[in-house]
């Protein structure tokens, strides 16, 4: 019985730890992302549809890597 129940104490340990690294990078990876987003936003000025922001963003990425 004290094996089961020291089972069930480590796995719902481990459970939580896994979960809170996972939220915890997920929450980093949201940050990132939205200041990629803020950082390579092409302003709205330009009425551009969103197939044409799209291209201007990998041009835009395309010139930073060379």
């Amino acid at each position: 019985m004290s094996a089961v129940s020291f089972f069930h104490k480590f796995a719902l340990v481990s459970v939580a730890i896994i979960g809170a690294s996972l939220s915890l990078a997920a929450i980093s990876v949201n940050k990132e992302a939205n200041s990629f987003v803020a950082y390579h936003h092409v302003p709205a000025s330009y009425n551009l549809t969103l197939e044409q922001e799209q291209i201007a963003k990998v041009n835009l990425n395309f010139n930073q890597a060379e």
